[in-house]
């Protein structure tokens, strides 16, 4: 699926979600899923890895591509007062290819994707708006485990009392040599229970 398209069904789905939004501004203040322990959100992204792909690949690059893709869950089990919530997440990411000269005339191509665990903060800015920030370890397999820290600046678009659309614009920073700064706008599913 092209970007483009990926661009217009998330751009479907948040006007869709915008005028469920204003249905649902009837329902009462108070309802269980408000007050509820847990919210659960699983979220797609995708995005762009800011990197210095020569550094990176240890090499001049042939080719390369620092399209990034991502797929997130985040359970946030604990509230610290009335609004601020304390998780975890966990994801894969798929941050870049590039390509450099092997033995002979064959080049070598090398994906970057890492798993990833974090710990995450919510933190409310308004009434839908959300500032998630965290830290955790990226998973490189043969190259080894990394610390990456995570701030991502949301707004949730309400469906129901129990379910909303998160929408968010997200940055890593991810400490390799040279770092990796991917960068992705995410969408998804989040439910209170």
């Amino acid at each position: 699926m092209g970007v483009r398209k990926i661009v217009a069904t998330l751009a479907v789905l948040a006007v869709a979600a915008h005028a469920a939004q204003a249905q649902s501004r009837t329902t009462p203040k108070t309802t269980p899923a408000a007050d509820s322990k847990f919210l659960l959100e699983i979220v797609g992204g995708i995005g762009t890895t800011v990197v210095d792909i020569d550094t990176w690949a240890g090499a001049t690059a042939l080719d390369w591509n620092t399209t990034n893709y991502a797929v997130t869950g985040r359970l946030f089990f604990l509230k610290l007062g009335p609004s601020v919530r304390l998780g975890a997440e966990v994801g894969y990411q798929y941050l870049l290819w590039y390509t450099v000269p092997g033995l002979g005339s064959t080049p070598y191509t090398y994906p970057s994707s890492p798993t990833h665990f974090a710990g995450v903060i919510r933190l409310p800015l308004g009434r839908n708006l959300t500032f998630d920030a965290g830290a955790g370890a990226h998973l490189f397999g043969s190259s080894g485990t990394k610390v990456g820290i995570l701030a991502a600046l949301g707004y949730q678009v309400r469906l129901s009392p129990a379910v909303s659309l998160p929408i968010q614009l997200r940055s890593d920073i991810i400490l390799t040599d040279p770092s990796v700064f991917p960068v992705a706008l995410n969408a998804g599913l989040g439910v209170r229970f």
